[in-house]
């Protein structure tokens, strides 16, 4: 499987036409106003389009840090997964490491070992990516680096898979195993 497939595959939609579209556009355009307005009219915070996305995952896959915050404030669960098993963290990974957000979620409880459907978690996805940064936040708040994924890979295999020596080297110094 190519990253840059799962990549396409997993990045949130906007869905203007559900009922979750407004807040999750609003949430993508990092409009905070809009967001703590719909909020307030009543959008549910843990709405999701026809993929199981929700506000949070949208902003957290830009980003957004304040409005991050004010989703979870209002009660979005940080931890809900969209229909491939992704998470708010893991989009923090994939799209641009957004160090703060991620710190963000972790401080609010998002599980750190969460895996997608293929057993595939942010730490994996870290490492394959390159993330020297997220990666060591990961490690430092209590990933697994041992846990494999559905296809028998550990975050380090990740890593080597995908050029990335640097990580595998990290990892490896912090205890992982291939």
């Amino acid at each position: 499987m190519v990253l840059t497939v799962i990549v396409y595959l997993l990045t949130p939609a906007i869905a203007g036409d559900t009922a979750c579209g407004p807040l999750m556009k609003a949430a993508e355009q990092n409009d905070l106003a809009r967001v703590e307005a719909l909020i307030a009219d009543g959008a549910d915070v843990n709405c999701r389009d026809a993929s199981g996305y929700t506000p949070l995952m949208m902003a957290a896959w830009e980003g957004r840090l304040a409005i991050v915050k004010r989703l979870v404030a209002k009660g979005a669960r940080v931890s809900a997964k969209n229909r491939y098993g992704w998470s708010a963290l893991m989009y923090t990974v994939e799209n641009r490491q957004h160090l703060e957000t991620m710190t963000y979620l972790l401080d609010q409880g998002a599980d750190v070992n969460s895996a997608d459907r293929d057993g595939f978690t942010t730490l994996m996805q870290a490492a394959a990516s390159g993330h020297e940064q997220a990666v060591t936040l990961l490690l430092d708040r209590g990933a697994n680096r041992h846990m494999k994924d559905n296809r028998d890979k550990t975050a380090m295999a990740w890593a080597r898979e995908k050029g990335r020596e640097d990580m595998a080297a990290l990892l490896k110094k912090r205890g992982a195993r291939y």
